[in-house]
């Protein structure tokens, strides 16, 4: 249902009265979650109590919050809450081992084979394959097809990517299911093992030809972007609260912060999830990233960061501050005043503008910081072609150097590599790709028409 018109109203007078309910097994839940005796908020449905309610039903054991919606017996409701939760604790751990057993047969999958993510399993839950199959979709951007398999038969939970109609798609393999229903973007359906191959061949095609072969790209919808990090207070959050309940057409606003320095990082929630502190100018935030560990992350002390968030409260020992809930993150691809300056320098440089003493020499690199650039740089360019975003890549680069202006001499570095045609560079908006090109013998860098001019102004050699 979406989230609109009298839909809301009904939905915000339930979450007015529900702290009020008669329902024993609702106090119990709400205790039992941490809930009691606060604001009860959409949010709080969608990721705290359904989750719970849910897991029953998942994990074979529907019975369990039949009965706690049911009892009048405040004891028997704590019971049967306590058992919810720890229903909902085994749903995630189970989750986590499909989505890491998934994500190790997709990386082996040859790449005609990932349109549409076909996988099954006997070992998978039947109950949790729906919910796998829903974080694959968004992960890889591509339709997912998830079946837990026993005595020869596959029953499978699938969730659409990009609008991709799966009710269409599984019409249209009708003759090899034994049976299937939903609607486009979520459906079930059952198949004979034997027929799975087929079915992905069929899907995955089906799935190219919908597409026209464009492969999909994920995207993250961004409602503001941040450009004074002193808006983000308890007041302005507060006032958000006004948007509340949301859902379906009228989804929780996201928000993003360019260009943030990551300041802390570290596993919280027995290592399920990862608290990061992060700055911009004077102004700092603590952050929230669900299910995230560090190496998925990618991130590291002193990292400069683009991060999309929703705004939420956080309440610790009675004491209420901002917090950012982390809906993604990437390397930052906005540059900080240092990074551009370093940039404009090196423009002014290949121009042949006139620099001051101070600037050729902040431009000028040694043998062994050529050397170690190149060590870096090169075994992955053996592998292939390399494309990333330009920021991210002189950073990494600059880490591996070290020392003043790492940055700017990590630029240049590979100004100078192209020019003496050690690699190709092509650079497209903020994206720079790499290549490496075949040589015979050695090169003699400090012969770039770049360095000889630095030199020639500063009076030195080799």
């Amino acid at each position: 249902m979406r989230m609109e018109g009298e839909n809301r109203t009904i939905v915000r007078c339930g979450l007015e009265l529900l702290p009020h309910t008669d329902f024993v097994g609702i106090h119990a839940l709400l205790k039992e979650a941490g809930l009691q005796g606060k604001e009860i908020t959409s949010v709080q449905i969608g990721f705290v109590l359904a989750p719970r309610i849910n897991a029953a039903g998942r994990m074979g054991a529907a019975d369990v919050a039949a009965d706690l919606l049911e009892t009048k017996d405040p004891a028997l409701a704590e019971s049967l809450a306590l058992e919810l939760c720890a229903l909902n604790r085994q749903r995630q751990e189970v989750e986590q081992d499909i989505c890491a057993d998934a994500d190790a047969r997709i990386g082996a999958m040859d790449p005609d084979q990932r349109h549409a993510l076909v996988l099954g399993s006997d070992q998978w839950h039947q109950g949790v394959v729906g919910i796998v199959a829903s974080r694959l979709s968004e992960k890889y951007a591509a339709p997912s097809f998830m079946m837990h398999l026993k005595d020869g038969i596959g029953k499978g939970s699938c969730r659409s990517y990009g609008g991709f109609n799966l009710y269409e798609a599984l019409e249209h393999c009708a003759d090899l299911l034994e049976g299937y229903g939903g609607h486009e973007l979520a459906a079930g359906f059952t198949i004979l093992e034997e027929n799975i191959p087929q079915l992905r061949t069929r899907l995955n095609r089906y799935v190219r030809s919908a597409t026209k072969g464009q492969p999909c790209v994920t995207s993250l919808d961004i409602d503001a972007v941040v450009g004074n990090p002193s808006a983000l207070t308890l007041d302005e959050l507060d006032q958000l609260s006004q948007l509340e309940p949301y859902g379906s057409g009228n989804p929780r606003p996201v928000f993003a912060l360019l260009g943030a320095m990551v300041e802390g990082a570290q596993l919280v929630g027995q290592g399920k999830h990862l608290k990061l502190r992060l700055s911009k100018g004077l102004h700092r935030f603590d952050g929230i990233f669900f299910s995230v560990s560090p190496e998925a992350a990618a991130l590291q002390i002193g990292d400069r960061v683009d991060v999309a968030f929703h705004l939420q409260a956080n309440v610790f020992r009675g004491n209420t501050s901002l917090q950012m809930q982390l809906v993604d993150l990437r390397p930052s691809r906005s540059p900080s005043r240092q990074e551009a300056e370093s940039l404009a320098l090196l423009e002014r440089m290949k121009a042949g503008d006139r620099l001051t003493s101070q600037e050729r020499a902040k431009l000028q690199l040694s043998h062994q910081q050529f050397g170690t650039l190149w060590k870096t740089i090169e075994p992955t360019l053996r592998q292939g072609k390399r494309e990333e975003a330009q920021l991210p890549l002189l950073r990494k680069l600059a880490g591996a150097l070290g020392g003043g202006e790492s940055f700017l001499r990590a630029a240049m570095a590979l100004e100078v590599f192209a020019e003496r045609k050690l690699l190709q560079m092509h650079q497209q908006g903020e994206h720079v790709t790499l290549s490496l090109v075949p040589v015979e013998g050695k090169v003699d860098l400090f012969a770039s028409p770049y360095l000889a001019r630095l030199q020639e102004a500063t009076g030195t050699g080799k």
